[in-house]
């Protein structure tokens, strides 16, 4: 058994990754704004450009790291390259619509945590709130978790669930799903950032 002793004076670095959706990021630069997450937001990685201007607007770094399929492995290099110029001790994926490689996490030493839109698990692929609509789910939801080389299969932190109905649209599925990803997120990246998540055999426990 091992253990360590830290001080919870000292803020976390956080890093965060994400794509296109900035509802995630929003969230959690405002939380930590509102004092309800005690972290150094120390840089945001994309993708995309959708972002940038948060970043600028928080002065908060911000890289920009494209990719096509063709070049994955030297887009997650630039992203290394850039992690490398920081002392992180969290990276969040909010939102980070690309599947991170097996060499890319072996060279990542500290935790990652990503938000996504679990209890649709039948629903792979591009447009899941279009095939819950299609298939009239009555229940949605999102999960945080830890990453690993599995995909979707790391440690659970938080999970939400709510009741939909054949009245709600597509926007209005996604809507609820957007809110329910900001949540787990949030009491996810809070909850480690806290120390209160021990991880044992792929489970955790997550104290109050």
């Amino acid at each position: 058994a091992s253990f360590f002793i830290q001080d919870e004076s000292i803020k976390k670095n956080l890093i965060l990754m994400c794509s296109k959706e900035s509802h995630c990021i929003l969230d959690i630069v405002n939380h930590i704004e509102c004092g309800h997450l005690n972290v150094n937001l120390i840089a945001i990685i994309s993708n995309h450009h959708t972002v940038a201007p948060i970043a600028d607007r928080f002065n908060i770094p911000f890289h920009y790291c494209p990719t096509t399929e063709s070049q994955r492995e030297n887009q997650e290099k630039n992203i290394i390259t850039h992690l490398n110029t920081y002392s992180f001790d969290c990276i969040g994926l909010a939102r980070y619509m690309r599947i991170l490689s097996p060499q890319f996490l072996s060279e990542i030493k500290q935790p990652i945590i990503n938000v996504h839109h679990a209890f649709l698990p039948s629903f792979v692929g591009a447009n899941p709130y279009k095939q819950a609509f299609d298939r009239g789910v009555k229940m949605i939801g999102a999960t945080a978790h830890y990453v690993n080389e599995h995909l979707d299969d790391g440690p659970i932190i938080s999970q939400k669930t709510t009741t939909v109905s054949h009245l709600q649209s597509v926007e209005s599925l996604k809507e609820v799903g957007r809110l329910s990803e900001q949540q787990v997120f949030f009491n996810g990246l809070k909850a480690h950032c806290e120390n209160k998540v021990i991880c044992f055999n792929n489970r955790t426990i997550v104290f109050n």
